[in-house]
């Protein structure tokens, strides 16, 4: 089988695919538009190189290379595919193009803020990240939505968490995978820990309250190192969380992500937002520290002090990042789904039903989310 992961290689998932994938036997590369984080990637997609015929030319031109490598399986990430959704290129119309040449599959793999509803999101969790992030609304994503519903031969999902804002629609869990090879168990949970928060953007990790915790705990007395890192690559993060005790990931999430997934692996505990529904997604309880914009600070003091908890809590990550995350694993799972995954609708389900059905959801949550959008600014505003 011939694998291509593209267009973003969002945390490494389709780069640690890749690996598990080749261990078993199958050709599978991955192309990234930007790589900012350094991941190993095999090509780098160059959209964006001068004037508007040169970057034709050049999406052209990639898509004549992938289309002679013959793939079977496109797997594709966060709603993009070969073609940008620009230069007046119809959407998708890369997929329409390779339809007519082979027996291809399919499948757009959703990471994050590509599914989750604001609107529906706040309803759910008054601490979420799409209160404070304000880059998107829930319209404005039906579109593009339906558009792959009509194309996909299935969605990748990182647990059933993802249904709570695709609702009506059949999804494939794919738990996000991270290398477990050759790594270390920490520093093991010191009784004076080092705290961490990688922010990758502020308004969608909560930084602001996770800071103000940290002050207050400070001025209280509370005794333990903290460290906030920003901008940095993968290896310096990893190098970093190898020496950290307590990762505080995101206030406002609906379920771990991919960091909190590697603070594990290396015994580190961690404290991110989780809904309660979601906690035990997977098959067993998540070993982390529910928080959100309110508890955080009461949360943070007790896991400090509880230094026996706190080892116990390690070592269960540990198990359960082998178990749940490990990439093998995960590369196996993928597998499956590309051979027997569900499609995203049954045969008598149309994709405009589902998206009509969607977008009065959001129009029924619309009201109660931009007042607390309006709150939260006239809070942060001072007025």
């Amino acid at each position: 089988m011939k694998i291509l992961h593209a267009p973003v290689n969002t945390a490494n998932i389709g780069g640690l695919l890749r690996k598990g994938q080749r261990l078993l036997g199958h050709k599978a590369d991955v192309h990234d538009i930007k790589n900012t984080f350094q991941y190993d990637i095999d090509y780098v997609i160059e959209r964006y190189i001068g004037d508007r015929n040169d970057n034709l030319a050049s999406i052209f031109e990639y898509f004549s290379r992938v289309l002679r490598e013959n793939y079977d399986i496109y797997h594709f990430y966060y709603y993009g595919s070969l073609f940008p959704r620009a230069y007046g290129i119809p959407p998708f119309l890369d997929i329409d193009l390779l339809k007519g040449v082979g027996n291809k599959k399919f499948f757009f793999h959703l990471v994050g803020c590509d599914f989750r509803i604001p609107e529906i999101s706040y309803t759910r969790n008054t601490s979420s990240m799409c209160l404070s992030c304000g880059q998107c609304r829930g319209l404005d994503k039906l579109d593009v939505l339906q558009k792959i519903l009509e194309r996909s031969d299935g969605l990748i999902v990182g647990g059933p968490h993802s249904n709570l804002f695709l609702p009506g629609l059949s999804t494939n869990t794919l738990p996000n995978p991270v290398d477990t090879d050759n790594l270390n168990a920490g520093n093991m949970q010191r009784k004076r820990p080092v705290i961490i928060h990688i922010p990758t953007n502020r308004d969608i990790k909560g930084t602001n309250k996770i800071l103000n915790a940290i002050g207050l705990l400070k001025a209280k007395g509370i005794d333990f190192d903290f460290k906030l890192l920003e901008g940095a690559n993968h290896v310096e993060t990893m190098r970093n969380l190898e020496n950290a005790d307590i990762l505080i990931d995101q206030t406002g999430s609906d379920f771990y992500g991919t960091a909190a997934i590697e603070a594990m692996s290396l015994g580190t505990v961690v404290l991110t937002g989780i809904l309660p529904e979601t906690h035990s997604q997977l098959g067993e309880k998540a070993p982390v520290y529910a928080i959100n914009n309110e508890s955080i600070g009461e949360v943070l003091e007790d896991v400090i002090l509880d230094h026996k908890k706190r080892k116990i809590i390690a070592q269960e990550a540990i198990a359960y990042v082998r178990e749940f995350h490990d990439y093998r694993k995960v590369a196996e799972m993928s597998l499956k789904i590309y051979d027997h995954g569900a499609p995203p609708l049954s045969s008598a389900t149309k994709p405009s039903d589902i998206i009509n059905d969607l977008r009065q959801q959001i129009i029924d949550c619309e009201k109660s989310f931009l007042e607390a959008r309006e709150n939260l600014t006239r809070l942060n505003s001072g007025h």
